[in-house]
């Protein structure tokens, strides 16, 4: 799956999208904390409408959007893939 590196986020690094499957995928950026460096991590996450995905890439806020609309809701179940 292709992903489109999301620039001025510091929250999303990058989003892909297979529109066959409608499956999302969404690579978190590295973070620092006081404790340390936490790695960048990638999900994904199926039955995901191309709709969905467009106003994903449309959004001023990318890391919002995503949290309000996807993180947030029940119905999806997030997949943590292996770097």
């Amino acid at each position: 799956m292709e992903m489109i590196p999301v620039e001025g986020s510091s929250n999303i690094a990058a989003i892909g999208y297979d529109a066959e499957t409608q499956t999302l995928r969404i690579r978190f950026s590295e973070r620092r904390l006081k404790s340390g460096r936490v790695p960048s991590t990638t999900y994904e996450v199926g039955g995901i409408p191309r709709e969905a995905y467009e106003e994903l890439l449309a959004a001023e806020s990318k890391g919002t959007h995503f949290h309000e609309r996807f993180r947030r809701n029940p119905n999806y179940n997030f997949v943590r893939l292996e770097e």
